[in-house]
């Protein structure tokens, strides 16, 4: 007798021994994951948990934070902390969409409230802009540049010179268009014109807070009715755009003529050291820069301009002398609101949604504006932008994230499919690239963590996220009300169970037969055991669990768990009950450290579900 053939059970056999972090496409490759909670890629090749982080402070109402080199800062209830301590003596901050904290060498500065803060000389602190105003009467007279003024020197106001002058005698020359202050030398015999002449300012409180070579703005000099006619014009002169050449708390020194000394007793006379309304700032060549569109100053102007400061002076940017380190400004074609600052590579870039500026030269002649019209920063998302190795990475306009290395913006925004984001704030850690970021219908925003030395994205937890900042081999981020250390470098580290989270993509798609999982093996190591920090201590569960969900039924059916109580490295081998399905997609979960070298799947293949095998 002939009996029939009998096909043998397809076995299969699979696993995943790379871990190739997020992938939000409907289709993942081998080592990708389609949910990830607080999972990390720091013992890459293998799938970790994320560190402990280390509370540094609570808040009240915290927005902001920032800082330098030594230390972080964040802005609490519209007040301005640095290392923990509240700095006492400034103004209370309104806290607005684009308040930034910069630093500027040794001082932090605070927009577009204009504060600064020294962090080595704690006392030097205040406003960038001063705002002085007369409270009493106002005397100008001619002055020398360091202040000693001409009342004591022989001086004669005409139209002709002076008969029998001596050595040094000075004389005003009334008889031009304008007056010109010439002196005497004995030696060559005639009057040599004096080439620049200063004018005094003095009224109590008139020049506190301004310094030599300021750039301020004079309004309110005036002259009585019935002053000399030439004099009265020659007070109205004052008034305006002027360099500061000398000052202190009672005067200030300009550049000016008067014919005769004069005490203004009416109106009130104020001096302005202005700072533009910027949208946003950056420091780059030891200069402020920010950006403006739309109204500038009281008066009401609107423009579309970028600045930048004096030469290492971020208090002044009105001053025009001709020299390199003069302040700057200009305008730009491109309509639509600026949308981010930043200093990639030592030169200033300005964002808006449809392209990227950026500022070329070393002084003000030669500084140059190139655009390119490109995907720029998206509106609100100006907290996004990082740079990590040279490369800066931004929410475009498009919700999508790129990097930018000078040339042309590039997507990295693959493992999120189609997923666009409507805000960031983001922050860079040695390799990593992170950002907190909010989807259409998302309520808070999710951490994700971007690898950029291999190309690959985690994501952490969700909460209400503020930002992120560098500072000292750390990055430090305020969530849910309260500053914390990612890493648990500084701060208090809590020690307690971290809930970590990884979903696979569906498995079965590459073939139309009907499957059977049987067994799991996941080759793991576990962290040794820890205790709560209460009293007395008690140890902290730590767990592993896998779960299935069969052809897409929404239901996540539990396999198996196992709890551990000390370091361990081996195989942890789960029995699944087979089932017949078509696709499935696995879940393991648990709480506390874990290291996954690999995770090995074993199953069989059946029929296609139409009577063939």
């Amino acid at each position: 007798m002939r009996y029939p053939m009998l096909s043998g059970v397809n076995k299969r056999h699979e696993g995943t021994f790379e871990f190739r972090g997020l992938n939000l496409s409907p289709k993942t490759r081998q080592g990708e994951f389609f949910r990830l909670v607080n999972i990390s890629l720091d013992k890459y090749p293998n799938m970790s948990v994320r560190k402990l982080r280390g509370k540094i402070a609570t808040l009240t109402d915290g927005a902001v934070i920032g800082g330098n080199n030594s230390g972080v800062a964040w802005i609490d209830n519209g007040k301005l902390y640095y290392n923990g301590q509240a700095i006492d003596g400034l103004p209370t901050i309104n806290v607005q969409a684009n308040t930034q904290i910069t630093a500027f060498g040794a001082y932090l500065l605070v927009t577009p409230d204009n504060l600064y803060y020294n962090t080595i000389n704690p006392a030097d602190k205040g406003t960038m802009a001063v705002s002085n105003a007369s409270t009493g009467s106002v005397q100008y007279l001619l002055s020398r540049r360091d202040g000693v003024d001409y009342s004591t020197e022989n001086m004669t106001v005409s139209a002709s010179a002076p008969d029998n002058p001596a050595n040094g005698d000075y004389w005003i020359n009334t008889s031009g268009d304008t007056d010109i202050l010439m002196q005497y030398s004995e030696l060559s015999g005639a009057w040599a014109q004096i080439p620049t002449v200063y004018t005094k300012i003095k009224a109590t409180g008139i020049g506190a807070g301004l310094k030599e070579y300021d750039g301020v703005k004079i309004s309110g000099v005036a002259a009585a009715s019935g002053t000399d006619p030439r004099l009265a014009s020659e007070l109205g002169e004052l008034n305006g755009s002027k360099i500061v050449y000398g000052a202190s708390d009672d005067y200030i020194i300009v550049v000016g003529i008067l014919r005769s000394v004069y005490t203004q007793t009416s109106g009130t006379v104020t001096i302005k050291r202005d700072i533009p309304t910027m949208d946003y700032v950056c420091v780059s060549q030891n200069r402020l820069w920010g950006c403006r569109y739309g109204q500038q100053g009281a008066d009401g102007n609107i423009v579309n301009e970028i600045y930048a400061s004096k030469l290492g002076d971020f208090k002044n940017f009105a001053v025009f002398m001709g020299v390199s380190t003069d302040s700057y400004a200009a305008g730009v074609g491109q309509d639509g609101n600026f949308t981010g600052a930043v200093n990639h590579l030592g030169y200033p870039l300005f964002f808006k949604e449809s392209c990227i500026y950026k500022v070329y030269g070393n002084q003000p002649k030669n500084f140059q504006i190139n655009d390119t019209v490109c995907a720029g920063v998206k509106d609100g998302a100006h907290r996004s932008m990082a740079i990590v190795n040279e490369t800066l990475y931004y929410l475009n306009r498009n919700g999508e994230f790129v990097g930018y290395d000078g040339a042309m913006p590039y997507s990295v925004s693959m493992a999120f499919a189609d997923k666009r984001f409507n805000s960031a704030v983001s922050g860079q850690y040695i390799n990593y690239y992170y950002t907190a970021a909010k989807a259409e219908g998302d309520t808070q925003a999710t951490i994700y963590v971007f690898d950029t030395k291999r190309m690959l994205w985690t994501s952490e937890d969700s909460g209400d996220i503020k930002g992120f900042y560098t500072s000292g081999g750390e990055i430090y981020a305020i969530i849910d009300g309260a500053v914390y250390a990612m890493n648990g470098k500084a701060g208090t580290v809590k020690n307690e169970a971290i809930e970590w989270i990884a979903e696979s993509g569906v498995f079965g798609w590459d073939n139309p037969e009907q499957k059977y999982t049987q067994r799991f093996n996941l080759r793991i190591k576990t962290g040794q055991t820890k205790y709560t920090d209460e009293q007395p201590p008690k140890p902290i569960e730590q767990r592993i669990e896998l779960f299935i969900e069969y052809d897409s039924s929404g239901e996540w059916e539990k396999q198996g768990s196992e709890g551990y109580g000390s370091s361990r490295r081996g195989t942890l081998m789960i029995p699944v009950r087979p089932r017949r399905c078509d696709h499935y997609r696995i879940r393991i979960s648990g709480t506390s450290e874990i290291e996954v070298y690999s995770i090995d799947f074993l199953g069989m293949t059946g029929g296609d579900g139409r009577g063939y095998i």
